[in-house]
């Protein structure tokens, strides 16, 4: 199933919001317990920027494969090193819908 975030109200996602390296792993492993662990997600970020895929155990960002429990630092920081204004992530799944904020530091 897909979701059109057009009819959906923001305020009944879950949100996140990713200042730290630290903050950013506890709001994705809230975030993960929204999520079927068996589904591919595909995530866009709300103001335009580049698309990714994950599942539970890695996360396709710009080409490059992440592995969580093993690069979640660099995934922040390449995050953090690509996006300079704040931006709001909105995840499909065949769950609830998760959306989710990321505010780089300034």
């Amino acid at each position: 199933m897909q979701y059109d975030f057009s009819y959906i109200l923001l305020s009944d996602m879950p949100s996140y919001t990713f200042e730290s390296p630290e903050n950013f792993r506890d709001s994705y492993e809230d975030m993960a317990k929204h999520i079927d662990s068996q589904q591919e997600i595909t995530g866009e970020w709300a103001d335009g920027g580049p698309s990714f895929k994950y599942n539970l155990s890695t996360i396709v960002f710009d080409d490059c494969v992440y592995d969580l429990d093993r690069d979640f630092d660099a995934l922040y920081s390449t995050l953090h090193g690509s996006r300079t204004k704040p931006m709001v992530v909105n995840i499909k799944t065949s769950g609830k819908p998760v959306q989710f904020e990321y505010i780089p530091s300034q």
